[in-house]
């Protein structure tokens, strides 16, 4: 028994590595960072592109690291925060997040990330996903600023025509005091002369 029990765990690191080799030609060639975390955040798989998240080139260089190790504090914690409340509750995350990168380019994405069970039910990890969406931010950000120039287009389109009708109301007036002063002086004349 003893033999087979020895057997079977010296299979098992085989086992694994031979299940990260079926993945690596599914996920390394996705534009989408995908990975998997334990539950102290380390990284246990990633494909190419979460690595170059990360600083690395090659996902085998990120094996073992955590957010800490490739970020600033602050924005390490701003990423582990919510992985401990997926340990916790069991429920999905998904929101949008940005990142600056060393090469001074800020990328948005969305990241969902899910926690992972054992056959017990028990969450050992999480797999995720981060999808870049730095472009559609820049187009909202510019529609935005569109809306704004509308806007601000509309309210002096709007202004020059109080002006316009203003004007036009001064012009009616001013008419008609020139009508009215002309009646006064013609009756001034008239009277002058009788």
């Amino acid at each position: 028994a003893n033999i087979l029990l020895e057997q079977k765990v010296s299979d098992r690191p085989r086992e694994v590595a031979e299940q990260r080799n079926l993945l690596r030609p599914l996920i390394d060639p996705l534009p989408d960072a995908v990975f998997v975390k334990d539950t102290e955040g380390r990284v246990i798989i990633d494909n190419i592109a979460h690595a170059r998240y990360l600083g690395f080139e090659n996902p085998s260089q990120t094996t073992g690291k955590t957010d800490f190790d490739c970020f600033s504090a602050h924005k390490a914690e701003e990423f582990r925060l919510p992985e401990i409340a997926l340990f916790r509750s069991g429920q999905e995350y998904d929101a949008e997040e940005h990142l600056a990168l060393k090469n001074g380019e800020t990328i948005w994405f969305r990241t969902t990330k899910v926690p992972l069970h054992d056959a017990h039910g028990k969450i050992i990890g999480l797999a995720g996903i981060n999808r870049d969406i730095t472009e559609r931010k820049k187009w909202e950000a510019e529609m935005q600023s569109l809306h704004k120039q509308l806007l601000e287009t509309s309210r002096h389109a709007g202004m020059a025509e109080v002006a316009t009708s203003v004007l036009h109301n001064v012009g009616n007036v001013l008419n008609s005091v020139n009508v009215s002063a002309s009646m006064v002086g013609e009756q001034v004349r008239s009277n002058n002369l009788d």
